[in-house]
């Protein structure tokens, strides 16, 4: 899980990237500063049986639940990528802000345990979130063409909504991508060849997520 905050003093972004919620974690922190924005990212690693990678699909701890309320409290953004399903669930049944799942792609298309099901898709878009499409083989089943991730999207949008999806790249350099972000116009070309309209372009390439940064990072 992610949690994105911004300070209003400051004016700085935060995060804490992989925050899987247990009392059994090892903390790395580390700092940097880019174009004026500051982004602290809290690694929080542990036993995977809270992971999206694991196997036992357990949900949040009485801690996790402290962390979460915490969160909703202080106008921060969580995110759900990387969490088991149960983790999700658990979640939901305890807030009530937007949630977001960054980077992922949709089982309904692509049905690989790195995709939550469309039906947990449904509910995270439900709390008026927003679902990133990822660009790399694993949660797209293999086509990472620019048109491929564009079948993707449309089959988010068909499934949960235009206003709950969004690009999920994952340009971090542990994935393999087809394209990268300047030729984004490659991929607007493909959503228009899905059969998307303008407004509805506008909303995934960045509408949809800034809605909720704008309603959560007060």
């Amino acid at each position: 899980m992610r949690i994105w905050t911004k300070s209003s003093l400051l004016a700085t972004v935060s995060s804490a990237y992989s925050t899987f919620l247990t009392t059994n974690l090892v903390a790395r922190c580390t700092a940097k500063v880019t174009w004026g924005l500051q982004r602290s990212d809290v690694l929080l690693w542990l036993k995977s049986k809270r992971s999206l990678h694991g196997e036992s699909n357990l949900g949040l701890t009485a801690f996790g639940r402290s962390v979460v309320a915490e969160i909703e409290t202080r106008g921060m953004v969580l995110d759900l990528a990387h969490s088991s399903p149960q983790v999700a669930v658990d979640v939901l049944a305890i807030t009530s802000m937007p949630i977001i799942v960054s980077h992922t792609g949709l089982h309904g298309h692509c049905p690989t345990k790195r995709n939550f099901t469309d039906e947990l898709m449904g509910e995270i878009a439900a709390s008026d979130g927003v679902l990133g499409m990822g660009y790399w083989a694993e949660v797209a089943c293999g086509n990472i063409s620019p048109s491929g991730i564009a079948r993707m999207i449309k089959a988010g949008v068909d499934a949960v909504g235009v206003d709950h999806v969004s690009l999920g790249s994952d340009f971090d350099g542990s994935v393999e991508t087809a394209f990268d972000t300047s030729e984004l116009p490659a991929l607007t070309h493909a959503l228009r060849e899905a059969e998307l309209t303008d407004a509805d372009i506008r909303k995934v390439m960045g509408e949809n997520m800034i809605r909720v940064l704008r309603s959560r990072l007060k």
